[in-house]
């Protein structure tokens, strides 16, 4: 048996590697290329021996790869080549794979020798886009999970507050047929009354509406000062009815008017995240409590922690379910992971948690033991506490009837009732208000009367709130632009919008439509 000489071995060594190696001289030529990677790029063996390494380079590349090279000759070392960026590689068929490229150098007789390790990293990409897809798709799931289990809550209570409303406005029907006048007090009172129960309702109503709105929008960014017991409160109400009958939640707020800056939707969709959890932690029943307090960190408290010293507010959510075992407490925040069966979870619940308070500037902790339940602390940092309001002025306030009664207001809604009463709300407060019963007729009045302000819903059949604003500017440059909607703000964006919710309520009409027309109490 003959002994092949070092240098046949050493082609060999090359070959048998499942890795693609290709050689280039310090010229930017290439003097050998094993197997692997003649099979990669779809050339011949020996065929790329003599041609420039910007053959195996991306066309949309090729001149700043020259660079490179030239500046990597200047510091010649083992590294990875692009270390951070998406590289690609080109084969003889003009077609390009994304790579994972390698750089070694060698100094010898003939100049520095380069051998750069090629590495089709094609399955792998899509492996992550796969898995970044799944993600996604994952994240959808646990958001229609989360409303799936506000559903039934929030239809009970909204479903009392309609049943408060009908019963009231049943019995005061009922009432105007039996008083014989409205001129003595008791009738008068027990009117009020009446009335005050059907406006409580409503705003209980609208509170739920709100909630649910503010839920589904949690995916926009918009981080702005909020009250942690105000949001505990809300999240309690949505959701004590949907945790079933063996699980009670009860509040402990001690942060009354302290705030955090933060992303209201999101905030809330951590507290539904850590209350649901909770609930799945005690199949049995049991007892969820929500707390919040002020917590000063001191220095040594922050290291612990890993926060910077200063003023916190804490929400904590606390169970008393089965708790949670070491090991697994250990990878509770994991993306993916969960102990639920298949089907019950997406192992996305805590992660959120996790990254939503940490984009807020705040930490999550977590305490427990088995057997004896399980508590999550948020600690957000706290903003500074707000001034005390002014004492209220003991002056009476101004009748600002006669004011108002110098402006038109030109109302346009596609549901009659909601116009109606914007229009009564209007009138009975001092200004002259009209009715338009679609875009077309509110541009045909406001061609032959003097309107100075549009009152408009924004998303209505045929001519949209906005069609009808530039409209009617164009036959009436100086009127005045309001915008009401339930949902559809985003429909009416801009520098000059001025914008009120539904449900309308008199105070916050009077209050933007006397802005609106200059109108301020003397």
């Amino acid at each position: 048996m003959s002994v092949a000489a070092p240098a046949e071995r050493f082609r060999w060594l090359l070959d048998a590697t499942a890795m693609a190696i290709v050689g280039v001289d310090d010229t930017g030529h290439i003097i050998m290329t094993n197997r692997q990677a003649d099979r990669l790029f779809g050339y011949p063996p020996d065929a790329l021996v003599g041609h420039p390494i910007e053959v195996l380079v991306p066309e949309a590349v090729e001149r700043a790869h020259i660079a490179y090279r030239n500046q990597y000759l200047l510091d010649p070392r083992t590294r990875p080549m692009g270390h951070g960026l998406k590289l690609s590689a080109r084969r003889q068929d003009g077609t390009e794979f994304p790579a994972e490229i390698s750089l070694a150098a060698l100094e010898t007789d003939d100049g520095i020798l380069v051998a750069a390790t090629v590495h089709d990293i094609t399955e792998r990409v899509a492996a992550e886009r796969d898995r970044e897809r799944m993600q996604a798709e994952l994240d959808r799931s646990r958001r229609l999970e989360s409303i799936g289990q506000l559903a039934a809550g929030i239809a009970h209570d909204f479903n009392n507050t309609l049943g408060i409303m009908f019963g009231q406005v049943e019995v005061l029907l009922d009432d105007m047929d039996e008083l014989p006048s409205l001129d003595t007090p008791d009738a008068r009172a027990e009117l009020r009354a009446g009335l005050s129960r059907i406006q409580e309702a409503g705003k209980r109503a609208a509170q739920l509406t709100q909630g649910l709105l503010a839920f589904g929008q949690r995916q926009v960014l918009h981080a702005e000062p909020v009250e942690l017991d105000q949001i505990a409160t809300e999240a309690a109400r949505m959701l004590s009815h949907s945790l079933g009958g063996r699980v009670t939640l009860t509040t402990e707020l001690n942060t009354t008017g302290r705030r955090v800056l933060a992303d209201r939707g999101k905030l809330e969709q951590v507290l539904f995240n850590l209350v649901i959890n909770a609930r799945d932690a005690m199949p049995q029943g049991g007892r969820i409590t929500v707390s919040t307090e002020s917590v000063p960190l001191t220095d040594e408290d922050a290291h612990t922690v890993g926060l910077p010293p200063g003023p916190y507010l804490s929400l904590r959510v606390r169970d008393t379910g089965t708790g949670i075992p070491v090991e697994i407490a250990e990878r509770v925040f994991e993306p993916f992971f969960t102990t639920k069966s298949e089907g019950q979870g997406t192992g996305l619940g805590l992660a959120t948690v996790h990254g939503t308070v940490q984009q807020a500037g705040g930490t999550v902790l977590l305490d427990s033991r088995v057997g004896e339940g399980t508590v999550f602390t948020i600690l957000l940092p706290a903003l500074k506490p707000r001034p005390a309001p002014p004492p209220p002025t003991p002056n009476a306030p101004e009748d600002l009837s006669a004011r108002r009664a110098a402006y038109r207001i030109l109302v346009l809604d596609d549901e009659v009732e909601l116009r109606d009463l914007a229009a009564q709300l209007l009138r009975r407060s001092g200004y002259q208000a009209l009715i338009a019963t679609s875009g077309e007729d509110a541009v045909e009045q406001a061609r032959t009367t003097d309107v100075d302000v549009l009152l408009t819903d924004v998303s209505m059949p045929g001519m949209s709130g906005p069609q009808t604003a530039d409209a009617v500017r164009a036959v009436r440059p100086s009127v005045q632009v309001v915008y009401m909607s339930g949902y559809a703000r985003a429909l009416a964006t801009g520098e000059d919008v001025v914008f009120i919710e539904k449900p309308i309520t008199k105070a916050s009409l009077l209050k933007l439509i006397d802005g609106v027309v200059g109108i301020r109490p003397a």
